[in-house]
């Protein structure tokens, strides 16, 4: 059973972001990729963002706070978004 962030589970929050990011002809800025869980699925389905101009990753799941992820120890998150299209436009860096 998959944990649940707006009603959607990791696959089809992967999903519905592909799409969005396809429709809004972002692909050739935004990479979007699955990884398998590593001991980080207590906190709920988790979208890593991965900043690479700026080397800084945001953390999103299903609470807002620091919490401990046993490979990189406490890191802050962030709630996952109902929009997701806002949460990859507000992340990108101005051209």
């Amino acid at each position: 059973m998959y944990l649940r962030s707006n009603g959607r589970n990791g696959p089809e929050l992967l999903e519905e972001l592909k799409t969005a990011i396809e429709q809004h002809g972002l692909k050739e800025r935004v990479q979007v990729t699955q990884c398998q869980c590593i001991l980080g699925c207590t906190y709920g389905p988790r979208i890593d963002l991965s900043k690479r101009w700026s080397r800084e990753k945001v953390l999103y799941g299903i609470i807002d706070g620091e919490v401990t992820i046993s490979i990189r120890g406490r890191v802050k998150m962030s709630i996952i978004p109902a929009a997701l299209l806002d949460l990859a436009l507000d992340n990108l860096p101005e051209k």
